[in-house]
């Protein structure tokens, strides 16, 4: 599969120790390769909330319109559940200030701590392939509210797309794409933290937002039955 391919090429292995210093700063790493109009590549970067809460974000597919800028309308069109647990969903968006509409299948597996997604090639005029997957894991020997997530991806243009796109695609794309994660998940994170003190020290009836868009009523989503 392709998830598999991505993985092969751009696993662990390809991380150097500058790298892994660059992710102790803080700080994303990106690389790729490109072919002609046809290229691979990843971001992989640190974030500071559990594993747990950066998946559950992740498969909220349908909620994606408050956590992507670039995502303007998210609709789930056929969901099913397979017998390992994974789940397999069909999503219809529209994107950016112009709607465009695209169609992508995803499998979400949150036991193997995986999103993946395969663009439908039908609903757009300039990508024949774009597929790939997000990859969250807990950070090895560090605290347990830390996470690296991991987005590889494998993408092949159109012939109609100029090559000078495609090279500023290339390089701007993958760090747009997981721009808005981290302080999206840390404010979650938070916020269920101040949710689970209120808890502990006997504030058991805690107002409900009534905003579904606040981050307590996201983290209300994510994680009822913490709150």
């Amino acid at each position: 599969s392709t998830c598999e391919k991505l993985s092969s090429v751009w696993g662990m292995h390809s991380l150097t120790a500058e790298d892994l210093i660059q992710l102790e700063r803080g700080l994303p790493v990106q690389k790729q390769q490109r072919h002609g109009g046809q290229g691979t590549g990843f971001v992989v970067f640190e974030v500071n909330a559990p594993s747990s809460v950066v998946l559950n974000s992740l498969t909220k597919l349908e909620d994606y319109t408050k956590m992507i800028p670039v995502v303007r309308q998210a609709a789930v069109q056929t969901q099913q559940t397979l017998v390992d647990g994974s789940i397999i969903a069909r999503v219809s968006y529209k994107i950016s200030k112009f709607w465009l509409g695209l169609t992508a299948s995803h499998v979400l597996n949150t036991a193997a701590g995986t999103v993946c997604f395969d663009l439908d090639p039908s609903s757009s005029r300039f990508l024949q392939e774009a597929s790939g997957f997000w990859e969250v894991e807990q950070v090895q020997g560090k605290h347990a509210d830390k996470s690296r997530v991991w987005l590889r991806a494998s993408i092949r243009s159109s012939f109609m797309v100029p090559s000078w796109i495609i090279d500023y695609a290339a390089e701007r794309a993958l760090r747009r794409a997981t721009s808005w994660l981290g302080p999206y998940t840390e404010r979650v994170w938070k916020a269920l933290q101040v949710q689970q003190l209120w808890k502990k020290h006997g504030h058991v009836e805690v107002r409900r937002a009534s905003d579904r868009t606040s981050l307590f009523g996201a983290a209300q989503r994510l994680y009822p039955s913490v709150i």
